[in-house]
């Protein structure tokens, strides 16, 4: 059975300390993530070369864009599921396990496929510059051929996530990354084999990390155990998922063409831009990465409460992470600016890219908080199993409006200080109208309620 410290309850007990706790290691699990293309980017950068570092980096929203339309799936695992352990209903929580991991299987190998037929043509539609073409189509082949091995991870993760077990998914994704930069300089120093081999070794270390996170569940789980007899797709439980999940996933993949069209036009400003805003965007990806990780403890506190029947819970806990995370966003995005030169040159020797970058920087990192104000209300709304308005909200408010910024402010002011400010600007209008819309469900979901009781 899963040992108390390694559980996080958010139905009783501390508020504070439990969201810290899990915040914590959900944080460092995110970061541990976003290191696995981080090392990807610096290995490439210092040893293959500048060209090859923009391949690996400027493809990110491309993947994004195929990863997210089934990363759905593990958001509704980790509501479905942390509603579960409210209500203490383990044959629930089995069904949506093996649900999962039955769809993660056949729709990523299929998804796989897909994406590795339409790369060649989604790179040329992206004007990718020549030189860095072929070095970005075989780097995101070999990505997309571990896709299910990802999604399975994914899901792993999440169904321990949503017992409050955030720290051994950390531990595992630890030891894939140690497995990951170590692959990385042997197959690059010793192989020679460039960009090909930062990907393998990417695709190796995800392997480690889910037949690792695997394992723990059929050892050491509270409500199911994985068995490939009960391994079905159970299609009312997948409806169930796909009612919680589908929502977020179209406003991740709304995201990523965003992103894909934002990067389409950093690529128009020349090599020595798409370098450099690469190598900073991927720097800020870890502040981002704070805001997701308290938008995740957002969900769970939410989800679980909802299966206790706590909605007081949900509400004291939702202005606890809005405030830690804001705190956390402004102080990271402080340090960032101050950091920066010296971070960049992790990715690059080049002074021309170090000096684009920090343009990038400075016109972004003073308004993580934003970021923080939208990914706390996102998530205690799918927490609460409110999803569909949330993400209909979120694709208007953040990706519509960089849609308006490409085609209407970029040609007016087409520079890399332009182009980036898209993003504050989506989070902080986003950010207000998902907060007003989730006090506005909160009391509803409690008058609801108290009719019933009444």
């Amino acid at each position: 059975m899963m040992s108390a410290r390694n559980r996080t309850d958010f139905t009783s007990g501390s508020m504070t300390k439990s969201i810290i706790t899990y915040a914590a290691t959900m944080i460092l699990t995110v970061f541990l993530q976003h290191l696995f293309g981080t090392a990807d980017m610096v290995v490439v950068g210092k040893f293959v070369g500048d060209a090859a570092q923009a391949a690996v980096s400027s493809t990110g929203m491309l993947r994004s864009l195929m990863i997210t339309l089934l990363v759905g799936l593990s958001q509704g695992v980790n509501v479905l599921v942390a509603q579960s352990v409210g209500a203490k209903d383990r044959e629930q929580a089995d069904r949506v396990a093996h649900t999962a991991f039955a769809t993660a299987l056949s729709a990523g190998t299929a998804l796989g496929i897909v994406c590795i037929i339409i790369t060649p043509y989604a790179l040329q539609w992206m004007k990718y510059p020549p030189n860095i073409m072929e070095q970005a189509r075989i780097y995101m082949y070999i990505c997309f051929a571990g896709l299910p091995i990802q999604l399975i991870y994914n899901c792993a993760a999440a169904a321990l996530r949503a017992q409050g077990d955030s720290q051994r998914p950390m531990y595992f994704l630890t030891l894939g990354g140690v497995v990951n930069v170590g692959l990385n300089l042997i197959m690059v120093l010793i192989f020679g084999m460039g960009v090909s081999g930062v990907a393998w070794a990417t695709v190796a270390s995800n392997a480690v990390a889910a037949w690792l996170t695997i394992r723990c569940m059929n050892h050491d789980g509270d409500l199911f155990h994985l068995a490939l007899k009960k391994l079905r797709i159970h299609l009312p439980t997948l409806k169930e998922i796909a009612r919680i999940g589908v929502p977020g996933a179209i406003t991740n993949s709304a995201y990523a063409l965003s992103g894909i069209l934002i990067q389409s036009s950093i690529n128009s400003l020349g090599d020595v831009v798409v370098t450099a805003s690469g190598a900073a965007g991927n720097l800020g990806t870890y502040i981002n990465s704070v805001c997701s990780a308290f938008g995740s403890t957002c969900l769970i506190l939410a989800a679980q409460n909802l299966g206790a029947n706590r909605l007081d819970r949900v509400k004291r806990g939702q202005r606890l992470c809005l405030g830690i995370s804001m705190g956390c966003a402004a102080v990271l995005g402080l340090l960032l600016i101050g950091t920066g030169p010296i971070l960049l040159r992790m990715f690059t020797n080049d002074p021309q890219v170090i000096k684009e970058g920090l343009v990038r920087i400075r016109s972004v990192a003073p308004f993580y908080v934003l970021n923080s104000l939208m990914a706390c209300a996102q998530g205690a709304q799918q927490g609460l199993g409110h999803a569909g308005v949330c993400s209909l909200i979120t694709v208007i408010g953040t990706c519509g409006l960089r849609l308006l910024w490409v085609f209407l402010v970029f040609p007016m002011f087409p520079t890399h200080a332009v182009i980036v400010f898209c993003f504050p600007v989506g989070w902080g209008v986003t950010g207000v109208v998902q907060q007003i819309r989730l006090h506005w469900l909160l009391r509803r979901m409690s008058a609801e309620r108290e009719q019933i009781v009444a």
